[in-house]
């Protein structure tokens, strides 16, 4: 499974537009192309960036999608006066649902960069420890681990029922960070951001539980 993510930003007093956008017109639209298997948006309201993730069955449904997911998004930021949208497309490593996000609950974006030869090995490594360290944390809702083998980046969503659990696990977070340094010294950890889900159309993710990753 792909996923796509676009981002935007706009000034913050103007996401309530754009959610309102969002729920009327992109998501109905991306939910009927062919092998979209969700969609979700969240905000980082300290920014006013927009954060879309599509999911797609495979490489020839993400190219069948085109420019018509993006473009959608792509309206959003002319109507908010926002920036042209970037668009990253990664391989789904890891679904591990403990129940479907909603509406209001807030995730934990992180982004790791380091060299492409380093990647298999801190994938492996950042999965394995981040099943054991929060697959029972009170207040888990999903963890989605995805890559682009590339660019050798690394990036997860850790998602939440609340704000309040969110920002509990910080101390857990660090240690996960310091423990993948410590172990693979190249990591570089570029982003990490609060978003709130404002859209959560992604329950299929429910069926994912992919097993330790592989690479050829």
């Amino acid at each position: 499974m792909l996923i796509r993510v676009v981002t935007t930003r706009a000034d913050v007093p103007r996401t309530g537009e754009g959610i309102a956008f969002v729920h009327g017109e992109i998501q109905p639209a991306v939910a009927a192309m062919d092998g979209n298997t969700g969609f979700a948006m969240a905000v980082d309201h300290s920014s006013g960036r927009y954060v879309s993730i599509a999911a797609w069955t495979d490489a020839a449904a993400l190219e069948a999608s085109g420019h018509g997911a993006p473009g959608l998004i792509a309206d959003l930021a002319r109507r908010l006066h926002g920036t042209e949208p970037s668009v990253e497309v990664f391989d789904l490593v890891l679904a591990h649902v403990v129940k479907p996000v909603r509406l209001g609950y807030w995730g934990q974006l992180t982004r790791v960069e380091m060299p492409v030869q380093d990647l298999a090995r801190a994938t492996h490594k950042f999965q394995q420890v981040v099943l054991a360290w929060f697959e029972r944390y009170a207040g888990l809702a999903a963890i989605i681990l995805f890559t682009d083998r590339v660019e050798g980046v690394l990036g997860s969503i850790l998602w939440y029922e609340s704000l309040h659990v969110l920002r509990g696990s910080a101390s857990r977070s660090r240690e996960l960070r310091d423990l993948l340094v410590a172990d693979i010294p190249t990591l570089r950890f570029v982003e990490d951001s609060e978003l709130e889900a404002v859209i959560a159309e992604m329950n299929e993710l429910s069926g994912v539980a992919a097993p330790p990753h592989t690479w050829n």
